[in-house]
């Protein structure tokens, strides 16, 4: 018997304080030029046949399960303090491309601008169909959030819960760091 996600998930935000290299950041991005990016995205090429819709609801689960795309930051008078929201209320979209003349392209040129779009949300992800047997998953977070080696263990942690649904169980138990609130 599957799980009901919405019993696993605490019911009221988690404020937890930012740590120095999540407020050096955050400074560093207040004394920025406007247009100075702080955001880091990725994207994997996934070939061959996905289940779409068990996809999505592989990342919602994601979602769910780690902090970053439900957290927002709220500065004070003593730092950066990161709120954690019980649940993920945003969206994730399939995107098709398609149909358009150079499906690569076109989605290159999506992920640029949702990259250079700061009023996105801090962090954020879509499926992009380029083909029935191409598609990319891609998702952007604020360097805050997620650094460079936070991208594989999502993935990893992506593929165990898409395995999982494949086949009907409910997901093991994630092993993603949670933030301290040192």
């Amino acid at each position: 018997m599957l799980l009901d996600r919405q019993k696993l998930i605490p019911t009221d935000k988690t404020t937890l304080r930012a740590n120095a290299a999540q407020n050096g950041i955050w400074y560093a991005e207040q004394l920025s030029p406007a247009g100075y990016m702080f955001n880091l995205a990725e994207y994997l090429s996934l070939e061959g046949e996905i289940d779409t819709a068990v996809f999505l609801e592989t990342l919602h689960w994601l979602a769910n399960e780690i902090e970053a795309p439900r957290a927002s930051l709220a500065p004070d008078e003593t730092g950066l303090q990161i709120q954690i929201a019980p649940h993920f209320e945003g969206d994730i979209p399939l995107i098709d491309f398609g149909q358009d003349a150079d499906p690569m392209a076109a989605a290159l040129a999506w992920m640029q601008s949702d990259l250079a779009d700061h009023s996105g949300g801090l962090w954020r992800s879509a499926l992009i169909r380029l083909n029935p047997r191409h598609h990319l998953w891609y998702h952007c977070a604020h360097h805050v959030l997620l650094d460079g080696f936070s991208g594989s263990l999502l993935a990893r942690r992506c593929a165990e819960i898409y395995t999982a649904r494949l086949r009907g169980d409910t997901p093991p138990p994630g092993n993603c760091p949670r933030q301290s609130a040192a």
